[in-house]
This record gives structure tokens, sequence and C-alpha cells, in this order.
């Protein structure tokens, strides 16, 4: 297991967060990236043009994201209907 030791945040993602007005919400993203740091492998990875992205649902979004060796990288966190847009 790889232990992660650069957390990445695109521009997308930290824009996604800000907006959040949900407190429980942003808690429950906030135990999920914890989840992914200690445990890389712990989201269901995607295919096709998402090749290499794996995914988390917090209800009722997607949190998408990027393993690159120790490097996580947190690319998009959107309603579970846009994310795959």
């Amino acid at each position: 297991m790889v232990e992660i030791k650069i957390v990445r945040v695109t521009d997308k993602f930290d824009k996604s967060f800000r907006k959040l007005k949900d407190r429980g919400l942003k808690d429950k993203l906030i135990k999920q990236i914890e989840k992914v740091k200690f445990n890389p492998d712990f989201g269901k990875s995607l295919t096709h043009d998402l090749k290499g992205e794996k995914t988390i649902y917090v209800k009722p979004y997607r949190m998408i994201y990027k393993l690159e060796g120790d490097i996580l990288t947190l690319l998009r966190f959107e309603h579970r209907k846009k994310v795959y847009e």
C-alpha cells in the first residue's frame, strides 16, 4: 500500500468545495478524503475516458480523484448527474 504524502487540489475541486453550504456534507467529504489518504485503493476505478481516475460517492455527490505514486490529486466534486459530463 502506498502512503500518500502530498494532496493536490484542482481549481475545479476547490471551487466546488467552497460553494458547499451544508457543513455536514463538507464533514463527510473530509472524512472520505482521509479514508483515501490512508487507503488509496478505497474508491471505485473508472473506465474508458476516465481510466486512471477513481470515484467515491458522497451522497448525492461524487468525488473524482487520481493517484500518481504518493500524490493524491482531488479532481472534481460534483452532483452525481453532472460529474461525468
